[in-house]
């Protein structure tokens, strides 16, 4: 699934003229795998916190914006152990 949505974006980044490398979805895939299974972005640690999120931060209205936060969020560490 994954792959099928990096090729869908490299499909829009080429049709507005983004000039990308031909492997960019083989290249990236190969980076995604190899972040520890734990890993998570910065925006996911941010609601888990509570804090405002680029979501919050980018929109017009925040009355608009809904981000969904776990009953319990998993504890976040600085770094992921290897």
């Amino acid at each position: 699934m994954l792959e099928k949505l990096y090729a869908e974006i490299e499909q829009v980044a080429r049709a507005a003229g983004v000039n990308l490398p031909e492997n960019i979805v083989d290249r990236t895939l190969k980076a995604v795998d190899g972040f520890p299974a734990e890993a998570t972005s910065s925006l996911t640690r941010d609601v888990w916190e509570g804090k405002p999120s680029e979501i919050e931060t980018e929109s017009e209205s925040k009355e608009e914006t809904i981000i969904a936060q776990p009953e319990e969020a998993p504890e976040v560490t600085e770094k992921a152990s290897e």
